[in-house]
């Protein structure tokens, strides 16, 4: 049976921690089972992979930064997502790598599917200029290395948990 994955550049501490502080506040039943992240590669099926899994955990990239934008948003069906884009070359790098190890995943990675790390879901109007305000109070570091690729499982019972 198929299994749901994806892979993804989690922040750093203090970059994770403003984060999920923003989350509490603005989107308090948010999934906490996935940490702050930038996803590589979509979620996606795949009957199996452990070994290619492994591999891709193990990947040494050269240590580049990824750079943050301004808050934006994008409809995703009923929902609108608050998300700060992200720039740097290691994301491509890494989304490149994963390819090598799953050709088959290029087909998941449209052309439109931009890096970004997802603030809150269903903000609105007022709420949204709010947290914008709160987020230029946090002072949010806006250039950052990110820590090595991991790839996390979707589980029933307790949602997002990461392969080691």
């Amino acid at each position: 049976m198929p299994k749901e994955f994806v892979i993804v550049f989690l922040m750093p501490e203090d970059v994770s921690r403003l984060i999920l502080e923003i989350r509490r506040q603005f989107q308090p039943e948010a999934d906490q089972s996935l940490p702050p992240h930038i996803t590589i590669i979509p979620p996606f099926s795949l009957p199996d992979g452990e070994e290619g899994f492994r591999r891709i955990e193990e990947f040494n990239f050269r240590p580049k930064g990824i750079t943050l934008g301004e808050i934006e948003t994008f409809d995703q069906g009923k929902n609108n997502v608050a998300y700060l884009p992200c720039q740097g070359s290691i994301l491509q790098q890494a989304r490149d790598a994963v390819f090598q190890v799953f050709p088959k995943l290029r087909s998941s990675c449209s052309g439109d599917s931009a890096f970004h790390l997802t603030l809150a879901r269903n903000v609105f109007g007022d709420e949204l200029v709010a947290l914008s305000s709160e987020l230029e109070q946090k002072e949010l570091a806006r250039y950052f290395m990110p820590e090595g690729l991991k790839v996390f499982r979707k589980t029933h019972t307790s949602g997002w948990q990461r392969i080691k």
